[in-house]
């Protein structure tokens, strides 16, 4: 049995839609494939992933509230907060924010989760017994450790289709010795790279 070939004209596209006219599948006029807005994904497919990395060194020395947002970018080099730009996101959609953290803590250190739609940040993940702060990760280490790895991780759900920035703050309880993103307590011959990454999920 032969193949069978549907070709749109020349110049043009092909395109399979629903009754009510909405494009589900459409090809590009020489090359490429579209799955439209009308296609249902399955739930608990990874739809998208985001992911950005730190190489700089940085002190953290504000105490109070929120403390100091991490610098650095986004995933395409933009802005100038470490985090993840998630553009168009789907209402109902989950996403995993995982987020690591080299540091040289001499205090506890809070590593804070936010989001920033429309220039507005707040918080992301459970608020800890003091009601203040959520997704935390606190260290106490001796002040001559290298490195340890904060780890924190939390969920958000989409409630609108806004561009959504996920960064993170970092607070330490005190700052009589240094705290450090990035870099050894002696030098910045050892520093490390944080990463930073955004996982889509259908729901």
């Amino acid at each position: 049995m032969g193949d069978l070939i549907i070709k749109p004209a020349s110049s043009g596209s092909l395109k399979i839609q629903d009754q009510a006219g909405t494009n589900f599948i459409t090809t590009g006029t020489s090359s490429g494939l579209t799955l439209d807005s009308g296609v249902t994904f399955p739930v608990g497919m990874v739809r998208r992933v985001f992911f950005s990395e730190k190489t700089d060194a940085q002190t953290l020395s504000t105490t109070t509230g929120e403390g100091d947002v991490i610098a650095g970018t986004d995933q395409d080099g933009s802005g100038t907060q470490f985090g993840c730009t998630v553009s168009s996101p789907v209402i109902g959609y989950k996403y995993l924010i995982e987020v690591n953290l080299p540091v040289v803590a001499y205090s506890n250190i809070s590593i804070q989760i936010f989001k920033e739609i429309s220039s507005t940040k707040s918080n992301v993940g459970e608020p800890d017994t003091a009601g203040t702060h959520g997704a935390t990760l606190n260290h106490f280490p001796n002040n001559s450790n290298p490195h340890l790895s904060a780890n924190v991780r939390t969920i958000f759900t989409a409630t609108a289709t806004t561009d959504i920035f996920f960064g993170v703050y970092g607070r330490p309880d005190n700052t009589t010795g240094a705290n450090y993103i990035n870099r050894h307590l002696a030098s910045t011959n050892y520093n490390s790279i944080s990463g930073y990454k955004v996982t889509e999920i259908v729901a």
